[in-house]
């Protein structure tokens, strides 16, 4: 529908539509320069007006993404700016020779250090440096080699400065691979450039030897040492295991290790456990009998031998008790006698989980490993412990040397928390007092 022309004020004129030719046109007289009006301007102004007049003008342009100007102009000529590397005022505060990246300028100047093969008469020296590496960094558990004999095999090479032996370093040949065997220098020494002066004298030597990769071994815990390898581009392919002789051979003497342990219950209503214990045993684990101890401390042991020797089964179990009773149930034990492992139950779920060696059955990935510490506030709350106390007993490591026995550690662990009798087994649970046996048909 077409639109009606609005309709005129009543009293004004009408409005006639102008052609083209017939509207106004607005002129405005250009300035030039050097008129009668840029005489006037201040003097400033004009001679930013001549330098504007000289240089010629670009457009600016901007990249939409970055904002940042795409093509800058040509940068003007501004007499005042002084030339580059001409002295410039002196500031306030600032220091007249900067320091160099690193370093303090107290720092002793760098020595410039040779590298040379090694000779007969730097044997006392050698053997100065070992002594020092080893009273620095030997960790294993067995002694050192002795020197001598460590020195006459393998290519060594030394780094001087001053004239004095700061550094060494030894390469050998193992299985047609390159084996760096040491590298070591003087605390003084360090970080001037030597050890990579050592590691290039052993790579020419490989080089000759026409070998292709080179391995070296790293003392642990040495992280420093580890990061610096690894950024030169060593990689892990393989790993050495230690124990001592007496220890494997009673492990392979006496077979396979029994684990132990026993469930606890926070509750002092017997009656309550030996019903529960009746009723689930027969569907867990096939025992002739179990041990219900009297109530210690807030807490009530299931003691069962068949049940102990198999740990999954021992949880499974703590974990229908915990369900069946609604409370907190606590499973201790120690596995194969060598780790020991702490799993809290509410109501039947795992509230938390502790194994002293993280990794004893096996690589697990970081959270996981770090899901098997011991979380004290948690079992704090569920048991009522001091968490600090439970920090300190539930400890963990790499390997089981570097833990107590496992029978010490779940003593302590168990006395952390307040429960009686945890490493004990069936037959002696039952000879204490007010204990009760439930047989199972």
């Amino acid at each position: 529908m077409a639109r009606r022309p609005r309709r005129a004020r009543r009293g004004a004129p009408a409005r006639r539509a102008l052609r083209p030719a017939q509207r106004p046109v607005l002129r405005v007289a250009a300035r030039r320069r050097g008129s009668a009006g840029a005489a006037r301007r201040p003097a400033g102004e004009a001679r930013r007006a001549a330098r504007r007049a000289t240089v010629p003008h670009r457009p600016r342009l901007w990249n939409r993404r970055r904002r940042l100007p795409a093509l800058d102009p040509p940068r003007r000529v501004d007499a005042r700016r002084r030339p580059r590397g001409a002295p410039g005022p002196r500031r306030v505060g600032r220091p007249s020779r900067r320091a160099a990246l690193g370093r303090r300028r107290d720092c002793a100047p760098r020595r410039a250090v040779n590298v040379r093969e090694a000779t007969q008469a730097d044997l006392p020296a050698l053997e100065e440096l070992v002594a020092a590496y080893l009273e620095e960094h030997w960790a294993r558990p067995y002694p050192a080699p002795p020197a001598g004999p460590y020195l006459r095999e393998g290519h060594l090479v030394v780094a001087e400065a001053d004239g004095e032996i700061v550094g060494m370093a030894k390469g050998e040949l193992r299985d047609g691979l390159g084996h760096v065997s040491l590298v070591y220098l003087k605390p003084e020494a360090r970080g001037q450039g030597g050890g990579h002066e050592l590691l290039h004298e052993l790579v020419t030597y490989f080089r000759d030897e026409d070998v292709t990769h080179v391995s070296l071994n790293v003392e642990l815990p040495n992280d420093e040492a580890l990061a610096y390898w690894r950024r030169l581009g060593f990689t892990d392919y393989r790993r050495s295991l230690l124990t001592d002789l007496d220890s494997l051979g009673l492990r392979l003497e006496g077979g396979e290790v029994a684990s132990t342990g026993s469930i606890h219950l926070q509750t002092d209503d017997l009656g309550a456990v030996e019903k529960a214990v009746a009723r689930w045993v027969p569907r867990v684990v096939r025992s002739e009998s179990s041990v219900v101890g009297p109530p210690r401390n807030g807490w009530t042991g299931v003691y069962d031998d068949v049940a102990a020797a198999q740990p999954e089964q021992l949880r499974r179990l703590a974990s229908e008790l915990s369900y069946v009773t609604g409370g907190v149930v606590v499973a201790l034990g120690a596995e194969q006698d060598e780790v020991v492992r702490l799993v809290a139950y509410d109501r039947g779920r795992v509230a938390d989980e502790y194994l002293s060696v993280p990794e004893y059955y096996g690589p697990l990935p970081p959270g996981d490993a770090i899901a098997l510490r011991a979380n004290p506030t948690l079992l704090g709350r569920l048991t009522g412990a001091k968490p600090a106390e439970i920090r300190a007993a539930a400890r963990t490591a790499d390997s089981v040397a570097e833990l107590p026995p496992a029978g010490e550690l779940l003593a302590e662990i168990a006395r952390t928390l307040g429960i009686e009798g945890a490493a004990l087994p069936a037959e002696e649970a039952s000879t204490i007092d007010g204990a009760v046996t439930v047989e199972h048909s």
